[in-house]
C-alpha cells in the first residue's frame, strides 16, 4: 500500500484571521487534506487585520473539522501597526528567521511544499524546504510585494521597489508550479518570468451568504430605516485610500438621506476614526463576526469598493465575493487597469479613483434612481452566477496540488 503523501503549507496568515489571505490559506489546507494528503501548516500567530498579535493559541495544535485534521505549527514574529517600508522589512526578516527555524525542526517527511505570498519570506523558506527534501515547490500568489509597494504608497523610491521585484521574481522562478488570483496579475507575472505556465484561480466565496430582510437587519443594528446606506468593508490600509471615501462623505454632508459605514480594521484605522468623527453621515465599525457582518451587508442599499489610483496590478479584493452574493449595486472607485477594475467594469458603477467628487456624484446618482439601482443589482447578480463558483475553484486547487505532487513522483 502506497504511503500517504504529505504537504507542507507555508503562509504568513491563517485561521482564525477573519479577512485577507488567512481564510483562503485555511481553506487551501482543507482542500489538500480532503485530497487524502496529510498537511502541516507552518504559520504565525494571528495578527491581521489588527497588526497586533492575538493571544489564546498554542504554538503546536491540531485542528479537527468533521473528518479533516490539520497540524499547525505557529512561529513568533515581529508585528507592528505601521505601514512603513522599514517596518515591513523587519516583519519579513523576522518571519524568514522564525519560519526557517520552524522548517528545520519539522519532520522531513513531506512530498511537496506550497508557499503563499505576498510574504517574500514564506517564498524563500519554501525554496529552502523544497530543496532540503528535494520535492516540488508550488507558489500561490495572492499579492505582489514589489509592484504593490509602489502602488500602495509604502515605497516612494522606484529603485527600492525594483529591488523588491527582483527578489520576488527569484522566488517565483524557483517554483515548479504557480497560481495567481486574477488575470492582470497573471499578465504581470507572465511578463516577469517569460513563461505562460501559470494557472489562474479567482478568489471565491468562502461562505455562502444568505441575505436577511433589510428592514429587520437595520432594526437589529439600530440603523435608520429610511436612509440610503452604503458600506465599505475590509482592510483599512494605504491601498484602500479611505480618505477618498471620507472626503466624498463630506461633500454629501448636506444630503441627509445618505449614510456610509466603513467596516474593518487596519494600520490606517486610527486616521479614519479621527476623520469620521467630524462628520455625521459616515461612521467606522471594527471588524464584525460573520453573522453580524451578514446582518450589516443585508442592511445596506449599496456597497463601495475604493482603491488608490496608483493600484494597477495587485490582488482582487475578497470583499467583492461578499458584495456580489448580496446582488446589490456596487460603486467602484478603482483604476480600470487594476485587477479590481478589470472585473468591476462588468458589474459596477465606475467612479474615478482618488476623485471624491466623482465618487460622491456616483453615490447621488444611485440614491436618486431606482432604475439605476435595479440595473446594477442585476449586473452584480449575473456576474456572481457566472463566475463565483466555490466548488469549481476548489476543484481547480485540488487538481493543481495533485499535479504538483505528481511532478515530484
Amino acid at each position: 500500500m502506497r504511503e500517504k503523501r504529505r504537504v507542507l503549507l507555508l503562509t504568513s496568515n491563517f485561521s482564525p484571521e477573519p479577512t485577507g489571505i488567512g481564510p483562503y490559506a485555511s481553506d487551501l489546507a482543507e482542500i489538500i487534506q480532503k485530497e487524502n494528503f496529510d498537511v502541516t501548516v507552518l504559520t504565525t500567530f494571528p495578527h491581521y487585520p489588527w497588526w497586533k498579535i492575538q493571544g489564546g493559541l498554542e504554538a503546536n495544535e491540531i485542528v479537527s473539522n468533521s473528518d479533516i485534521e490539520i497540524r499547525i505549527q505557529r512561529v513568533k514574529n515581529f508585528v507592528k501597526n505601521d505601514s512603513g517600508i522599514f517596518t515591513r522589512f523587519r516583519y519579513e526578516l523576522s518571519l524568514l528567521k522564525s519560519m526557517l527555524l520552524g522548517v528545520i525542526r519539522l519532520p522531513k517527511n513531506y512530498s511537496a511544499v506550497v508557499a503563499i505570498i505576498p510574504s517574500v519570506a514564506a517564498g524563500y523558506v519554501g525554496i529552502f524546504a523544497s530543496r532540503l527534501q528535494r520535492v516540488p515547490l508550488g507558489i500561490v500568489v495572492h499579492d505582489l510585494s514589489g509592484v504593490g509597494s509602489i502602488e500602495s504608497g509604502r515605497v516612494k523610491s522606484r529603485a527600492f521597489s525594483r529591488l523588491l521585484e527582483i527578489i520576488e521574481a527569484q522566488v517565483l522562478k524557483s517554483a515548479d508550479k504557480i497560481v495567481v488570483i486574477s488575470g492582470p496579475m497573471r499578465n504581470y507575472v507572465t511578463g516577469t518570468l517569460h513563461t505562460s505556465s501559470i494557472d489562474t484561480i479567482l478568489n471565491y466565496p468562502l461562505h455562502t451568504i444568505r441575505p436577511k430582510n433589510k428592514i429587520e437587519s437595520r432594526r437589529s443594528l439600530g440603523w435608520n430605516e429610511d436612509k440610503f446606506i452604503l458600506i465599505h468593508s475590509g482592510n483599512i490600509g494605504m491601498k484602500q485610500d479611505l480618505a477618498n471615501v471620507v472626503e466624498a462623505a463630506r461633500l454629501l454632508e448636506h444630503y441627509e438621506g445618505i449614510q456610509i459605514y466603513i467596516i474593518g480594521n487596519g494600520n490606517k484605522q486610527s486616521e479614519v476614526e479621527l476623520a469620521v468623527k467630524r462628520l455625521q453621515n459616515i461612521k467606522h465599525i471594527p471588524t464584525l463576526e460573520f453573522d453580524e457582518y451578514v446582518e450589516a451587508l443585508s442592511a445596506a442599499d449599496a456597497f463601495i469598493l475604493n482603491e488608490r489610483k496608483t493600484v494597477s496590478t495587485m490582488c482582487l479584493p475578497s470583499k467583492l465575493n461578499s458584495y456580489l452574493q448580496l446582488s446589490k449595486p456596487i460603486v467602484a472607485a478603482v483604476s480600470r487597469f487594476s485587477a479590481s477594475g478589470v472585473y468591476s467594469r462588468d458589474f459596477a458603477l465606475m467612479a474615478a479613483p482618488g476623485d471624491p467628487k466623482d465618487l460622491a456624484d456616483k453615490i447621488l446618482e444611485l440614491n436618486e434612481s431606482n432604475e439605476m439601482r435595479s440595473f446594477y443589482s442585476r449586473k452584480a447578480r449575473n456576474f456572481a452566477n457566472r463566475f463565483l463558483d466555490s466548488n469549481n475553484s476548489r476543484c481547480q486547487y485540488a487538481f493543481w496540488v495533485n499535479s504538483l505532487l505528481d511532478s515530484g513522483a
